[in-house]
């Protein structure tokens, strides 16, 4: 499988694409449990408004844990911005956030 995610290179929108995904849970979670100090986050990726704060009107945090082959430990991931789990053929599978 294949989690793609949308996330903010030097200013602009842009996809993050992990490929050879092997099992995922994903759970929605409110601003505060986000800083969780006990959860090891591997991106954190937040919309921005036209100035570069944080656009509080996508208030709604997705908590995106994926295994891949190559590891034991979970790739952690909270967005409130469009993520998509696609199969190995690049179709879309499902919208998670």
């Amino acid at each position: 499988m294949i989690l793609k995610f949308k996330t903010y290179q030097m200013g602009n929108e842009a996809w993050s694409i992990i490929s050879g995904i092997t099992s995922i849970t994903h759970a929605r979670i409110t601003k505060a449990q986000r800083q969780n100090p006990n959860l090891i986050i591997n991106e954190c990726v937040q919309a921005l408004d036209d100035v570069g704060r944080v656009d509080e009107q996508f208030q709604s945090y997705e908590l995106v844990q994926a295994w891949h082959g190559r590891n034991s430990d979970p790739i952690n991931i909270i967005t409130n911005m469009p993520v998509y789990l696609l199969n190995d053929e690049g179709k879309t599978v499902e919208k998670i956030n």
